[in-house]
């Protein structure tokens, strides 16, 4: 994600009070808060000293800042948007006209996307025509692709609503990727930042808390054995870089090496010692209700690497799950977008799994059924055809 689209988020974060630091002048540091014994307190600076009927006010009214209010806050936040299909009946389902011939990045990613049932209630539920703000000459993105949701699963033609969808990521000054290449994962990061500059505050915080982890890291020197905490890192897509190779290892295994690895040039903030690495584990304070795994497949040459990560049905993130963190934090496989060919010239479908737990195939215009067991032995292709690229999980309930 640019530093652009991160700034842009942060002042959406901040602006809907769900920033996890101490930025405010007002919150004190994580690092340095204490626990009163009174429950109306829990999360302030407590002093020993009596406190006046006013500064018990204040008191409350800072505890709404603090990460573990953030945290209540992000899942009764993403708990407004039920896990339904009703309206999205399994008939309606169809494939995507490639308008341009090169668009077929996009049509990969819109139909994982619409299968992901809270993604289309928060757009046609909670981005009403008249809850938009968005007064500029250009298009609202959110409000063209909830039409394109809403002509999806009505079961008419899509072509008019995603004629509109092109015609509004251009006027929004949609660019390609490395090298001119299309690619569904800097597609997708670029949603999210326009969600967070056209959207009302409330409304894209609701989306942040259907999408975006809340990962609390532990920093441990090896020569000291201190522990430096950072809690409230937010991520939305997990990047998963497929190096270093996992003997054996599934996508569940490279997930945890995602979670848990060494740091290089860290200063121990209690001995000083920056020459030895540093192991740093991260926690899921905050589980998403629906995310997507990007395996990294491209370097910075736009060398693929085709290397085969199996994948199952369910994702287990139980064992990586933060202590404070109440939500059951198993995943099912929802989608998967496929790459064929090289950076500079290739294909992408997406296996999409519908409202009856039926699995399709989505190249373009065409529809085909597939099992789920040739969903899970895509994963297997070390070399030609085509290879998971982006996958989609949703939260088992």
């Amino acid at each position: 994600m640019s530093p652009r689209t991160r700034t842009s988020i942060k002042r959406s974060r901040e602006a809907a009070g769900l920033t996890t630091t101490a930025a405010d002048a007002d919150e004190p540091s994580a690092k340095v808060q204490k626990v009163s014994a009174e429950p109306e307190l829990k999360g302030v600076d407590v002093t020993a000293s009596p406190r006046s009927v006013k500064d018990k006010i204040k008191l409350k009214l800072r505890t709404r800042y603090t990460p573990a209010y953030n945290l209540r806050r992000r899942r009764r936040l993403a708990s407004v948007v039920r896990l339904d299909w009703n309206g999205m009946p399994a008939s309606a389902q169809q494939g995507m006209r490639n308008l341009t011939g090169v668009l077929c990045y996009r049509s990969a990613l819109l139909q994982s996307l619409l299968h992901q049932p809270q993604f289309c209630l928060w757009l046609t539920s909670y981005h009403e025509p008249q809850h938009c703000i968005w007064a500029e000459e250009t298009p609202c993105v959110a409000c063209v692709l909830r039409n394109l949701a809403k002509a999806y699963w009505s079961g008419e033609s899509v072509d008019a609503a995603y004629v509109a969808v092109d015609k509004a990521f251009k006027a929004n000054n949609w660019q390609n990727g490395m090298g001119g290449q299309q690619d569904p994962e800097e597609q997708l990061g670029w949603l999210v930042q326009k969600f967070s500059e056209q959207l009302p505050v409330a409304h894209f915080a609701v989306f942040e808390s259907l999408t975006h982890f809340v990962l609390d890291s532990s920093t441990k020197c090896i020569a000291c054995g201190h522990i430096s905490s950072k809690p409230g890192d937010i991520e939305g897509s997990l990047a998963i870089d497929l190096l270093p190779r996992i003997k054996g290892g599934d996508l569940a295994a490279y997930v945890q090496q995602y979670l848990s690895y060494n740091v290089t040039d860290y200063k121990c903030d209690f001995c000083g010692d920056k020459a030895t690495d540093k192991k740093r584990s991260r926690k899921i304070a905050h589980s998403p209700d629906f995310f997507a795994v990007q395996l990294k497949r491209f370097d910075w040459q736009g060398k693929k690497d085709s290397y085969p990560i199996p994948f199952n049905r369910r994702l287990d993130l139980e064992s990586v799950r933060a202590p404070n963190n109440e939500t059951k934090s198993k995943y099912d496989l929802s989608a998967v977008v496929l790459h064929s060919g090289t950076a500079k010239g290739g294909h992408y479908i997406s296996m999409s799994r519908g409202p009856d737990g039926q699995w399709w195939k989505f190249d373009d215009r065409s529809k085909l059924p597939l099992t789920e067991a040739a969903v899970l032995a895509s994963a297997n292709k070390k070399s030609g055809g085509f290879t998971p690229y982006l996958l989609f999980y949703q939260r088992v309930r």
